[in-house]
């Protein structure tokens, strides 16, 4: 009974206190104060001189072993994994066509004009001529009557004669012309021509300094232009050191552009201009 009657008076009691009310205010305003907070300094870690190269884990295969069996690997275009901007502007020691610009100056008088290349053995190398006045600007390609593009590392020179109205022949002898290096385009290929004998050391497979600069150049020409294949000539007085040269040549492209050691050959060759006997390079891109 005393507990009935305790849980009517808890009851009742709880009747009689009021209910609290929960009330929410909002407020709102702006604050004129300054936060003073010290962000970090941004530091940029990177060598604008030096060139991306792959960060993908060593011995992991970036073309598929089972495409490569059952497909041509020299019909199947690669995949430009390199952007296709040269990387080093700053080496521009390789020339492009055109190898000559010459400005003959002649008056209103003359009748004919011939203008003429010479190899390093004195034969005539290429001719350009004219009737009338030259112009100002003559432009060579560095080819010959053939087609056939001037060697490297040898010497050719040039003279420009003119006839006036009167027959009398001036002569005027030009410069020589030697040059280290040579980018081209030959359709279907590209073709950079080296001269071997400041590429390597004497008799030797080893680069030279000069040499280094010029395949690092040419390996840009490679990454820009590469679609199926690559082909390394290295032509010398022996059989035997051609092969070492070219293998080290296509070590040192296959160490700097992302390619399979599927798609370059290596070739040792041969070659004599005239009488001179060359020593060169030949990166026949395609």
């Amino acid at each position: 009974m005393k507990r009935i009657l305790l849980l009517v008076l808890l009851f009742a009691f709880e009747q009689v206190l009021p209910q609290e009310e929960v009330t929410k205010e909002i407020i709102k305003g702006e604050y004129k104060g300054k936060i003073r907070e010290k962000k970090p300094e941004s530091e940029l870690d990177y060598d604008m001189f030096e060139v991306p190269t792959f960060s993908g884990d060593h011995g992991t295969h970036i073309y598929d072993e089972e495409l490569r069996e059952h497909s041509e690997i020299a019909s199947t275009p690669l995949p430009r994994l390199s952007s296709d901007q040269i990387t080093r502007p700053w080496l521009n020691t390789i020339i492009t066509p055109p190898i000559g610009i010459f400005h003959p100056l002649y008056g209103e008088d003359v009748k004919n004009w011939e203008l003429v290349i010479t190899d390093a053995t004195g034969g005539i190398f290429q001719t350009i001529s004219g009737e009338g006045r030259p112009p100002e600007r003559i432009t060579w390609d560095g080819k010959d009557g053939k087609g056939d593009m001037i060697d490297i590392g040898t010497d050719y020179s040039f003279y420009v004669k003119a006839v006036d109205k009167l027959n009398n022949t001036s002569r005027i002898l030009g410069k020589k012309i030697r040059i280290p290096g040579l980018y081209w385009e030959e359709e279907p290929n590209s073709i950079i021509r080296l001269d071997g004998r400041i590429v390597f050391r004497d008799n030797s497979p080893e680069l030279t300094e000069v040499g280094n600069k010029l395949l690092l150049e040419s390996s840009d020409y490679v990454r820009r232009d590469i679609q199926k294949r690559l082909r390394v000539i290295v032509y010398s007085r022996k059989e035997e050191l051609s092969l070492d040269r070219a293998k080290r040549v296509a070590n040192f492209l296959l160490d700097r552009i992302i390619i399979p050691a599927s798609v370059i050959t290596r070739v040792a060759g041969y070659e004599s201009v005239g009488k001179d006997k060359t020593d060169r390079i030949d990166i026949i891109i395609r």
